[in-house]
C-alpha cells in the first residue's frame, strides 16, 4: 500500500475514447489487477450470461476496484463497484458514475486529503509566512470570538481568503463515485 500510494501524481488514461485521469499509483495497481484477472472474468461471464460483474474494496483496494471498473465497464456487461473508505484517486467529476458507489467515514484522512490538496495547504502556508502584515491583520481582524466579527470584518477576511486562493492551484483527487 504504501509504496502504490507513493506514486501520487495523476496519469491519463482513456476510456471510450475519453481522457481520465487517476492517481498513478492506484491505475498502475488496477493495470495488473486487469492483466492478470480480465481473461477469467471474460470466460465465466461469457459462460453464465445471467451474471454480472461486481468489485468490492476498502481503501486502496476500493480505489482500484473503482478504477478497474471504470475501464471494464466497456467490455463487461452491468459492471458495479462499491468502495469502502476508498483513497482520494481522481479529479472531482471524473469517477461520478451511478455504477460507483463509496462509503466514507466521517474524517477519514485518506478519503479526504490528497497530494494537490498538501501542496495548496503547503502553499498557503507559504504565502502567510511571507506577507508578515496580512499575518498581523488577520491577527488583529479575528482576536475574539468569530460571533463578534462585524459584517465588513466577515467581508474582509472572504476577501483575503480568495487572495489566498489564488495561490491554491495543485490537482486534487476525491473519492469515486457516489459517496454516502
Amino acid at each position: 500500500d504504501i509504496l502504490t500510494d507513493l506514486c501520487c501524481t495523476p496519469e491519463e488514461y482513456f476510456v471510450s475514447s475519453r481522457r481520465h485521469r487517476a492517481h498513478n499509483g492506484m491505475l498502475g495497481a488496477a493495470r495488473a489487477v486487469k492483466a492478470l484477472a480480465e481473461e477469467i472474468i471474460e470466460k465465466e461471464l461469457n459462460d453464465n450470461p445471467e451474471y454480472t460483474l461486481l468489485l468490492v474494496g476498502h481503501s486502496l483496494g476500493g480505489s482500484v476496484a473503482a478504477i478497474l471498473g471504470q475501464i471494464w465497464s466497456d467490455y463487461f456487461r452491468g459492471v458495479t463497484v462499491y468502495t469502502y473508505g476508498p483513497a482520494c484517486v481522481a479529479p472531482m467529476n471524473d469517477m461520478n458514475s451511478d455504477k460507483i458507489v463509496s462509503v466514507l467515514l466521517e474524517g477519514d484522512p485518506f478519503s479526504s486529503v490528497s497530494l494537490g490538496h498538501v501542496a495548496d495547504t503547503s502553499r498557503a502556508l507559504a504565502y502567510l509566512c511571507d506577507e508578515d502584515d496580512l499575518r498581523t491583520a488577520i491577527l488583529t481582524v479575528t482576536d475574539g470570538p468569530l460571533d463578534s466579527l462585524d459584517k465588513e470584518d466577515l467581508q474582509w477576511c472572504s476577501d483575503k481568503m480568495e487572495d489566498i486562493r489564488k495561490h491554491m492551484t495543485g490537482e486534487k483527487m476525491y473519492p469515486p463515485g457516489r459517496l454516502l
